[in-house]
């Protein structure tokens, strides 16, 4: 099964029931969670929701995935390579109109799980 990344939008979302997303972020979960897909986070995702949450009834949810992640192998901790190329990509413009370093260094270490996995099967 391919690797599912859980953003930042996704998580506060699910968390959030006033979310106009959260009826549709709470199924989609669901149904990622029935058919044993492989979630991943990473960590400048988690950082960013803890900074969302920071003043919500759902700040402790945060640490909680965290943790889950974490013990699970599934927090993906991008790497100083994985930085600086998230940082050229964005220089070149490759985030286009969104402007996201973190996303170019994101993507960058997904990369790297999804040969990892493919080869792990």
């Amino acid at each position: 099964m391919s690797p599912v990344l859980m953003d930042t939008v996704g998580f506060l979302s699910l968390w959030n029931g006033k979310d106009p997303w959260h009826p549709a972020a709470a199924e989609a979960f669901n149904k990622l969670a029935a058919s044993g897909s492989h979630l991943f986070t990473t960590t400048y995702i988690l950082l960013e929701c803890g900074n969302s949450a920071a003043r919500t009834r759902f700040r402790f949810d945060v640490v909680e995935i965290r943790r889950q992640f974490a013990l699970a192998g599934k927090l993906i901790e991008p790497t100083s390579a994985d930085v600086e190329a998230g940082w050229e990509s964005y220089a070149r413009g490759e985030a286009a109109s969104a402007g996201i370093v973190h996303g170019c260094a994101t993507a960058g270490a997904l990369c790297q799980l999804t040969y990892a996995l493919r080869f792990s099967q």
